[in-house]
Formats: structure tokens, sequence, C-alpha cells
């Protein structure tokens, strides 16, 4: 069914980042004003943020499925919220919470397939690296900005005013997804990145991709770290563990 791909889909992407893939890739020299990996690494050092985001997962003629999600990341606590619905041949919804905190992940997901809805929770012991990299659409950012994904050709641009944005084109990825004989590559990638000159943090991300499966996936991530903001999202989503953890 389309929405196991859609979950096989994020898992592979969050396996793949937490350290699976480590071999640097050639790419084609670009002169941009700032490296690629500038940018992946300045996010990786983060310990103070929040994020919300929209994606779209779609094939050659119609959309599959939307999902959005917010994240709090904490220097003691990590904790991540997504919602997602399906359309086309099954009708089907999931919502799932992850609080990471001590070393420890709990996750809680209800999963709705026409009129039955069930519950899963599990718990797992992994680091805060790890657990930045689940909370939010990281595989995405990481198949732009990092060289742990291969590709056989990379192009990127930029311009600045106040804010400088990185525009990323990564053809023909040689990683290979799944498990054989379902087995995908990624074709293309194309990224609009937005950051801010000075931290050199990242504001905003358009990520766009397609996969030999001729699946395409649109997200639309947006960074927030103003206190305000922080605390408000982490406020909601310490709310609503504590309804699913009853």
């Amino acid at each position: 069914m389309r929405y196991k791909f859609w979950l096989v889909f994020l898992l592979v992407l969050a396996i793949s980042i937490s350290g699976c893939i480590r071999e640097k890739a050639t790419q084609t020299p670009t002169t941009p004003h700032i490296q690629r990996e500038t940018l992946y690494d300045i996010l990786e050092n983060e310990s103070q943020y929040a994020v919300t985001w929209v994606l779209r997962l779609g094939n050659e003629s119609s959309l599959v499925s939307i999902s959005t999600g917010k994240a709090v990341v904490l220097e003691d606590k990590v904790l991540s919220y997504r919602e997602a619905k399906g359309f086309k041949d099954v009708n089907w919804s999931s919502s799932s919470i992850i609080l990471w905190e001590n070393g420890t992940g709990k996750m809680i997901i209800k999963m709705t397939v026409g009129n039955v809805t069930r519950p899963y929770k599990d718990v797992r012991q992994f680091n805060y690296t790890i657990a930045k990299r689940v909370a939010i659409p990281y595989g995405e950012i990481a198949l732009a900005l990092s060289d742990e994904f291969k590709f056989n050709e990379t192009k990127v641009s930029e311009k600045c005013n106040d804010k400088c944005t990185i525009y990323i084109k990564r053809i023909d990825g040689e990683d290979v997804f799944g498990f054989y004989p379902n087995t995908w590559r990624i074709e293309v990638v194309e990224a609009n990145i937005t950051y801010d000159p000075a931290t050199k943090k990242i504001i905003e991300a358009s990520i766009y991709m397609r996969t030999s499966e001729k699946f395409k996936e649109k997200v639309e991530i947006i960074f927030h770290r103003d206190k305000e903001t922080i605390e408000s999202i982490r406020e909601e989503l310490e709310e609503i563990y504590r309804n699913y953890a009853i």
C-alpha cells in the first residue's frame, strides 16, 4: 500500500543519516560564498531551536500524502510531533509523538486505516545526535547539504541580500535504498536553503526530490529560534505527549 512506502521512505532516510553512509563523494567544483557542508555542520551542532514543516508526497500523476510536523530541540530534551494523511487507493491517517531525554527515546504512533485505529509504542536508547535527526525532516536536508550522500553531479549557486539563499541541484544519486528486488535511488534533489549570513544558521528550506520509482517529495521547513516560539512549541508538544501517554 502507498502509505507503507511513505513510512519506509522516511525511515530509510533517518537510518541513512544516523551513520550508515559515510563515504565522501566527488562533487562538481562550485564557487558559492559558503560551502554546503558548513551549513550542515552548524545545524548538527545547534542545541536550541524549533522547527515546523509541511511535506507532500506524490507520484507521476497525483498527490499521495500530506504530512505536517513540528519539533523542538533543547539541550536536554527533544520533542517531535507529526500528522499525516493518505489519499488515492487507501484511506489512512497517522499521528506520532517522540520524546527524547536522558538518552532514551519514547515514540507513540496512532495509525488509522479505514475505520480501524491501532496504537504503537516503542522505547529505544539512542544519543542526542540521532534524537535531533529523527525529530525533523533531517534526511532531506542531508541530501541537499551533506556529501554523506553520493551524487554524480552537484551544482550550487547563491544570492545574498539581508539573507542568503543557496540553490543546490544534485543529480543521479548513487546510494541504493530499499531491499532487493524493490530497490530505488534518488534521481534528483533541488533545494533553496535560506540562512543568516552572520550566524550561518538555516532560516528556512524548500527541498524537492524525485526517486527512480517516480515518487516526488516536496518539503517546506521553517526554523524558529526566538525564545517565545521555542517555549510555545515545547509546551504544546509536552501536552500532546501527556495526552498520548495516557
